[in-house]
């Protein structure tokens, strides 16, 4: 392959801009954006496991929920709010998704492609208030089809995997897995994300080897390591050194988080905030440097819904939902998650895609990233983190 790619299926998370406009150009974005970096770590935290790579788009996923809670009320509204961490009102939230979607897809230009696409899927003969279908379509742009669940389940659900796969280039492929949809399936909402942007600065691909990787204190295992000189953005702190990789235009980045290797990458996540990660990318400063990092490719298929509840959003998933706001009594009976991530010589290519399930009730310096790291793809203009990961073993 002849470029650098990251995919990574709905739900995700990145930061990317086009223009390069400030934070405070847009502070009706603050809040929003604020309250996405709190869930993408919480969720990051949440599905991290020892010794294992990860990818996830925090973004695909908290759009999708975002979606589905304009039809929540009550108690299962609140929960929804406060597992996404979000504090604004529903009206300002959703009309913040809106302006911030539609910043995010004015990023794409020349070396750089980012789409975003939500879609609805009811049963047919499902009565659903208008109302919702009408916000939906305003503040996220999500149409709604209509699917005989009932009559053919199987036949349905291949259909919404081929929109995703569509949407997300073929990256994300059989998102809804056989028997994910039945008779009972009242509705699907769902999220795609794709990213591709080639390097500001590409590798040599000359340069390419196989390098040592270093995982804890005894253990090396072989990567393919590219390296190149380029101007970035970057910090050193007692925690971490972190690199912000320019991809075309600028607008968009790949920001690795490197541990100090006293700390390591267990301690490093687990004092991790928020507020760490929004200070440490103010703070970053242009600087010529030698860069060497893995070649990887990542892919991740997830059911988050033990995960969301444990996040604070249990009731959503049972007998108590309040989905009033969409018609009936429903309650969420899945949310699927697959993100893809592939990064190399020439750029990045990722993918990612969440579905909801409803059902009725019932100078020049070197960084080398030579041992495992966490890293973000981040929209450069707004802070908002539209993939995130970690990688512990590189494969690619």
């Amino acid at each position: 392959m002849n470029r650098v790619r990251t995919a990574c299926c709905i739900v995700g998370m990145l930061v990317v801009c086009a223009v390069p406009v400030r934070p405070d150009d847009a502070p009706n974005l603050r809040p929003l954006v604020e309250g996405n970096t709190q869930f993408a770590l919480a969720l990051y935290k949440s599905l991290v496991v020892p010794g294992k790579n990860l990818v996830v788009s925090p973004y695909s996923v908290s759009t999708s929920l975002a979606m589905t809670s304009m039809g929540a009320w009550g108690k299962t509204l609140q929960e929804m709010h406060r597992a996404l961490r979000l504090s604004m009102n529903s009206e300002a939230i959703h009309g913040s998704f809106a302006v911030l979607a539609d910043a995010l897809e004015q990023r794409s230009g020349a070396g750089v492609r980012l789409t975003i696409a939500n879609g609805i899927w009811l049963n047919k003969g499902l009565e659903v208030k208008k109302q919702f279908l009408t916000s939906a379509e305003r503040s996220y742009k999500a149409r709604a089809d209509q699917l005989d669940f009932s009559g053919n389940a199987e036949s349905s659900r291949r259909e919404i995997n081929e929109w995703i796969s569509k949407k997300t280039a073929g990256r994300i492929a059989g998102l809804l897995p056989p028997g994910s949809v039945s008779p009972a399936t009242s509705l699907v909402l769902a999220n795609a994300l794709y990213f591709l942007g080639n390097w500001e600065y590409p590798f040599d691909p000359k340069k390419t080897h196989t390098g040592k990787f270093i995982i804890g204190k005894k253990r090396q295992v072989p990567a393919v390591m590219m390296r190149g000189k380029m101007l970035c953005r970057f910090l050193e702190t007692s925690q971490a050194h972190i690199a912000s990789l320019p991809y075309k235009g600028g607008a968009l980045s790949l920001v690795v988080f490197l541990p100090s290797a006293k700390l390591g990458i267990e301690k490093f996540e687990k004092g991790l905030t928020a507020q760490m990660m929004s200070q440490w990318l103010s703070r970053l400063q242009r600087r010529e440097m030698e860069i060497t990092i893995p070649r990887f490719t990542i892919a991740a298929s997830l059911r988050l819904n033990e995960t969301l509840k444990k996040m604070g959003m249990s009731s959503a998933f049972g007998p108590a939902a309040d989905f009033s706001g969409i018609g009936g009594k429903l309650f969420i009976s899945d949310v699927f998650h697959s993100a893809y991530i592939e990064v190399n010589e020439t750029g990045t290519e990722a993918a990612a895609s969440t579905a909801v399930s409803m059902t009725k009730n019932g100078s020049r310096r070197a960084f080398r990233a030579d041992r495992p790291f966490v890293y973000a793809i981040v929209d450069n203009a707004t802070g908002s983190v539209l993939f995130m990961g970690r990688v512990y073993q590189p494969k690619g």
